[in-house]
Parts: C-alpha cells; structure tokens; sequence
C-alpha cells in the first residue's frame, strides 16, 4: 500500500482502465501514470460522445484522476486534457515510433510506377479517419492512379457507405482495400505506393504518418494534427478535410510531379522524421519520468 507503479493505457474501459485507476486511489499507489494518446482530442469525442461525456463528468466530479500523472503526447494534449478533466497533474510523454533507421536508404529517385501515382490510405475504415472523403475526392480528381485502403472495419451503414462509392470510382483509378495488414508488411506496402493520403478529421500523434515519413514517402493529411508546416519542408501537404476538392487538388499536385520533384519530397519526408527524433532525447526523458 502506498508503493509500487501503476501503468493504465486507456480511458473508457471499465475493467482495464476504470477499475485500476479506482485501486490505485484506494491503496494510495503514488506512481499511478494514466495514457491519454489522443483519447480527447475532439475527433475522438465524436465517437459514442454521450457515453464518453458521461464518462468524463464522473471522473471531474469524483476527482478520479486526483492521484494520478496523466501522460500527454505533446503541448496540444496538455490542453485536451484540461479542458475535459479539469485540474490533474500532467507531464509530458511525447511517442516513441518507428527509428527512422529502420529503413535503409529509403529516399526515392522517382515514383513506383512512370505513369502514374500510387496512393495509400492506411487507417480504421470509419468517420474519424474519413476514408469517404478520399473516396468522393478521387472521383473529381480526374487523373490516373492506384489507390490502395488498408485499414479494419466494423460492418455497419458506414462501411456499407464506404464500399458503394469504391465501387463508383472511375476506370482510370485502380482501387483494392485489404482489411488486415501484418505490422510486419507495412513496409512492402509503403514500397509499392508514392504518397500516403490521409486527411483524418484529426490525429493526436498519426502513427501511420510518422511511419510515412520513415518510409520517405509523403503525405497527404488534415489540417487538423501535430504535423504542421509540412509543406515547407517538403514532406506533404495539409488540406481541410472537409473540403474534398481541396483534397483532390492535391492528390491532382502529386500526380503531375516529375521524378525529380517528387525525389525533393521523398527526401523532405525522411528529414521529418529525422528532425523528430533528434529534437527529443526519449532515454532521458523517459528515465526521469518513471524514476
């Protein structure tokens, strides 16, 4: 009582979330770290947002979070946090993804293909992520290309949705969606494809992004993640993602790059992701937090 550490990694789960940090309050365990990683960021809250809401009125109200250290992934999520939960103690706990060293070389001379784009849609297969969005985005692009989702699903009216307008999709855009991708091909499919498009409503981290820039391949994204300014440094382009002819208009940018302006994004990609990792020391951050 009153010693040892305690690890939560989710919010809304009554038995892996709710009932440890409960115990943890109950037998005064002082180390007691609670994982946001994006759990209320406002696209997040859209999703079953009553239960959600009553969740969190709860945890203000009974101070369920008084005697923890609620982790935050960046300056962002510090503000999330408090406008959903009041005053809790924070530190920050920025993500550790994929070593950008974890592919050899990877920066790009050219395209996977001379004639045409190949762009990869990699995420859950729902609103947040906002995959219908590309879907209606393509059909105005007007350009030749290969586009392939890989994400999971729940069957339901929006997926229903989802594959109706894949199957619209004009002749000149090859489509295939795979459901269930091994971690462990992730790279193969980066290596078949050019330019990562996903314009999500919104990301706390963007897992898939970071592992685009690693990849050096570019990106297409919503204006609404971490990931500022790409544009600047050539790693990709930010675009409302609401506003799917603004979408389509940069897929339209992508697809008419030469290989040797595309070659000067490659590169912008991988220095993204370069720059992250040299920016944070995660030993010693780490360290000190969990010491």
């Amino acid at each position: 009582k009153g010693e040892g550490k305690c690890y939560v990694r989710y919010l809304y789960s009554f038995w892996f979330s709710f009932i440890p940090t409960l115990l943890a309050s109950y037998y005064n365990i002082r180390r007691c770290f609670v994982s946001v990683r994006g759990m209320l960021h406002k696209s997040a809250l859209t999703v079953k947002p009553f239960k959600k809401q009553v969740f969190l009125a709860f945890a203000r109200g009974f101070g369920l979070y008084s005697k923890c250290v609620l982790l935050a992934s960046g300056e962002r999520e510090i503000t999330e946090i408090n406008q959903a939960l009041g005053k809790v103690q924070i530190k920050l706990a920025p993500n550790i993804p994929m070593l950008p060293s974890a592919v050899s070389d990877p920066v790009r001379k050219g395209k996977c293909r001379k004639d045409e784009t190949s762009f990869l849609f990699l995420g859950r297969i729902s609103p947040e992520k906002n995959p219908i969005a590309v879907l209606h985005a393509l059909k105005s692009a007007d350009v030749s290309c290969n586009v392939t989702f890989c994400g999971s699903a729940s069957e339901g009216v929006y997926f229903e949705t989802f594959k109706k307008e894949m199957s619209e999709l004009p002749e000149t855009v090859r489509v295939q969606y795979i459901k269930d991708l091994p971690h462990n091909q992730i790279t193969s499919v980066f290596d078949r494809n050019d330019v990562l498009l996903l314009p999500s409503l919104g990301e706390n981290f963007g897992h898939a992004i970071f592992e685009s820039f690693v990849h050096a391949v570019p990106v297409i994204i919503g204006n609404n993640t971490p990931w500022t300014g790409i544009q600047d440094s050539f790693a990709g382009l930010e675009t409302n993602p609401a506003d799917t002819e603004a979408i389509a208009a940069a897929v339209k940018r992508f697809s008419s790059m030469s290989d040797t302006e595309y070659s000067q994004w490659s590169s912008g990609a991988h220095n993204k992701a370069l720059d992250y990792f040299e920016s944070n020391n995660f030993e010693e951050l780490y360290t000190k937090l969990f010491s």
